[in-house]
């Protein structure tokens, strides 16, 4: 194993080893052709562990990709680790072996929109958001949660159901900008603390949502379904209200 903890350009005499990653910076893959015509053994794998606390970003060069997705970069954070091998048309790698998840724990900010994650990892198959604690300045103030791929926000296309239990209401939208989590807070300062589920239908970019949000203090729980088709792989997420207060956190994970 290697240690860095700084930019650092794999090469030849990498194959078959592990780059141990302290701190926040760039591992950059070799030209997938390039070094698997080089590597003594005829093809080229390495892993890349992130043993720190930062977030480590593994990059293609060229027209290189990752499992045959469009995305270019692939992203690390405490404890995971994984090992990419050149494919066998030597135009990318596979990811062949991986531990750990990826999260990243967000504190909400005042506002009206707060990004949560913007570098999701290849081959994302579930994202899990824990909201805890999460204020809106007032009564009509909803929130909601809203997909991105590499090229834009998405603001069309979400098919969704949003029910307030307790009272039995339903908000049904198929032209909503992002998926309603809440539609209203009982009180300007009430907390909000729930579960978000996204899950990926395999095969395509179809993003199946399920989510419960409770309101303390308001006796009021909000459970929502819906999907949206992405068009390309998922690379962001957002929450959006008219007014976010600054308390409370969002812990993403990513499987």
């Amino acid at each position: 194993a290697q240690a860095k903890s700084a930019n650092y350009p794999c090469v030849e005499g990498d194959n078959r080893d592990t780059i141990e990653c302290t701190g926040t910076f760039t591992v950059t893959l070799p030209v997938a052709a390039t070094i698997a015509a080089a590597a003594d053994t005829g093809d080229y794998e390495v892993t890349v562990k992130n043993v720190g606390t930062g977030k480590i970003t593994v990059a293609l060069q060229s027209t290189d990709t990752f499992d045959s997705s469009a995305a270019q970069n692939d992203y690390l954070t405490a404890d995971q680790s994984k090992t990419y091998k050149v494919n066998q048309p030597g135009d990318g790698y596979n990811i062949i072996a991986s531990t750990g998840v990826y999260q990243e724990v967000t504190s909400v900010t005042t506002g009206t929109s707060v990004d949560l994650i913007t570098t999701i990892p290849v081959g994302a198959t579930q994202i899990v958001l824990n909201p805890n604690d999460i204020q809106v300045g007032t009564t009509t103030a909803s929130i909601s949660l809203q997909l991105g791929n590499a090229s834009a926000w998405l603001t069309t296309g979400y098919n969704q159901n949003c029910q307030k239990i307790f009272t039995g209401t339903t908000f049904i939208s198929s032209t909503a900008t992002g998926f309603d989590l809440t539609t209203t807070a009982p009180t300007g300062s009430a907390q909000h603390t729930g579960h978000v589920w996204l899950t990926r239908e395999p095969g395509s970019d179809l993003w199946i949502l399920s989510s419960q949000i409770h309101v303390v203090g308001g006796a009021v729980l909000y459970m929502g379904n819906g999907e949206l088709d992405v068009t390309a792989d998922l690379s962001r997420i957002r929450v959006n209200s008219a007014g976010f207060n600054g308390s409370g956190k969002i812990t993403v994970t990513v499987r």
